[in-house]
């Protein structure tokens, strides 16, 4: 079975980058991976702001925390909305540094498909998550095929942050997956761009651009 991996730093937009490649090649085995994986098959990658990626994975568990202490509870009534959990998205130094660490991982994996042997096309989430031609305009490229308005939109449609949402939505938590779609219960967010200086205190700003410099310059984000 033809294979193409699809790579990303965690909470960069891969699972609507997932969904699109499996749209466009069913019959291939798409695997969604945060990993390296040697070998020679094509790869798609993709990156975000480090900050905005540590925020969301930070949000995330959150709901893993809040979906084990109610798990098995057929009474407990949870708000796991975006609202009900922003007053808890507030990280401390010790959760920067964890998810930082995370953060950085996912970056090195990147690195490496970008070095190996693999065929790999990067795409940014700032740019296909604003306009989604860059992403349906570079697999066109990358895979010497055609992709047109119609089938574009049809993706669109299918696949949209809301379409995602409602998805997630019709779960009863975190704990609950769909492996089709690769999306929890709960797992959409708000997707924002430079939504982090939301949720960071001032105080570890700093800290934030300290951790991420070097990803934060290469990448064109400082």
């Amino acid at each position: 079975m033809d294979e193409i991996i699809q790579v990303g730093v965690i909470r960069s937009g891969s699972v609507y980058m997932f969904q699109v490649i499996k749209d466009l090649f069913p019959c291939f085995d798409i695997k969604k991976v945060h990993e390296f994986f040697g070998g020679k098959c094509p790869v798609v990658g993709s990156y975000r702001d480090p900050r905005d990626c540590l925020i969301s994975a930070w949000r995330v568990r959150l709901l893993q925390v809040q979906y084990e202490q109610t798990e098995g509870d057929e009474n407990a009534n949870v708000d796991n909305s975006v609202e009900a959990l922003e007053p808890d998205m507030i990280p401390g130094p010790g959760a920067i540094d964890w998810y930082g660490k995370e953060v950085m991982r996912c970056f090195r994996v990147l690195e490496r498909y970008e070095q190996s042997t693999h065929p790999f096309r990067m795409f940014k989430y700032e740019e296909f998550h604003v306009n989604d031609n860059i992403l349906f305009d570079g697999l066109e490229e990358f895979f010497n095929i055609q992709i047109d308005n119609e089938r574009r939109a049809l993706i669109r449609d299918k696949y949209s942050m809301d379409s995602n949402r409602k998805r997630a939505s019709m779960m009863k938590g975190f704990g609950e997956y769909s492996p089709n779609h690769k999306i929890h219960g709960k797992h959409v967010f708000k997707g924002a761009i430079n939504g982090w200086k939301e949720y960071v205190p001032d105080e570890l700003h700093g800290k934030m651009n300290f951790l991420f410099h070097d990803v934060l310059k290469k990448y064109g984000y400082a």
